[in-house]
């Protein structure tokens, strides 16, 4: 596949790689923006060493072409919530 193929094209995040640091960064995006019902499983993953800043700021970007969301207001979105 040649790079003119790829464009356009809307690959799930979750999908882009097997390693669980990355798994568990997309994971843990997807909790934060869903709240309390993913309460637990945020916490635990929070606390893993694994789980690094920029892999979730990765794990962000990819979720936001994904779903075609604004990636910059989702970033503030995320960091207010880290903070407060």
């Amino acid at each position: 596949m040649v790079l003119e193929d790829w464009v356009g094209m809307k690959i799930n995040p979750s999908k882009i790689s097997a390693s669980p640091s990355w798994r568990k960064s997309v994971v843990l995006t997807k909790g934060r923006r869903l709240g309390s019902r993913w309460e637990a499983l945020v916490g635990k993953l929070e606390r893993d060493p694994s789980v690094t800043p920029r892999l979730l700021d990765q794990a962000l970007a990819c979720l936001c072409a994904y779903k075609g969301l604004d990636y910059e207001r989702e970033r503030t979105v995320a960091q207010g919530k880290v903070v407060s």
